[in-house]
């Protein structure tokens, strides 16, 4: 069994290495960061979590996914180790098409996503200056927060019914025209890519 000795958070913060928008990351950019930040590299489920010795209470290692992506994190509560998923906090979408842009409004926010574990929460509202016509593009979720498979959101457009499709490659995409100013708000959840 491997033992382990993790260097500890300057701050003391729990999960330190995925505070700021900028470090949601996946895939071997944050599993470096992670193995920088720890002298035992991130660990791939529960079971891996369970052969290490040398654990003490409140001990804290990053469980990573398949695709080497930050699932969550291990800690440990002195008999056992409990699995966490990872909550990323909201992050506002900042690149837009075309002209669409967010527009803060109460009780809507700016568009923004949110990842805990698998599941993506994008909500807010949009507004385009001109027109458009259905299937126009709104923006692109970044990797690690994408559906598995094509998904279908609820929304409203000027307090009508309206639809949102995000493809499989985070392409959010409106589901039918509007006119130049009307606002769009979304709001849903789906699951991510494995």
């Amino acid at each position: 069994m491997p033992t382990i000795t993790p260097l500890p958070p300057a701050d003391g913060s729990l999960w330190p290495l995925l505070e700021a928008p900028n470090e949601q990351k996946v895939g071997t950019d944050i599993v470096a960061a992670v193995a920088d930040r720890y002298e035992h590299p991130p660990v791939a489920d529960l079971a891996a979590l369970n052969t290490l010795t040398g654990a003490y209470p409140g001990m804290t290692i990053p469980v990573v996914n398949v695709g080497g992506g930050v699932a969550g994190y291990g800690r440990y509560t002195g008999s056992a180790w409990k699995v966490y998923a990872h909550d990323s906090g909201y992050i506002a979408v900042s690149a837009f098409f075309a002209s669409w842009s967010s527009q803060q409004s109460t009780p809507f926010g700016n568009l923004a996503y949110r990842r805990v574990g698998k599941t993506v929460e994008l909500n807010g509202r949009v507004v385009r200056s001109a027109a458009w016509t259905a299937g126009e593009t709104i923006c692109t979720l970044p990797v690690g927060f994408r559906p598995a498979t094509g998904t279908l959101l609820t929304a409203t457009s000027a307090g009508a019914a309206a639809a949102v499709w995000i493809d499989a490659a985070g392409v959010v995409t409106i589901g039918q025209a509007g006119g130049a100013g009307a606002y769009v708000v979304i709001g849903g959840s789906f699951l991510t890519a494995p």
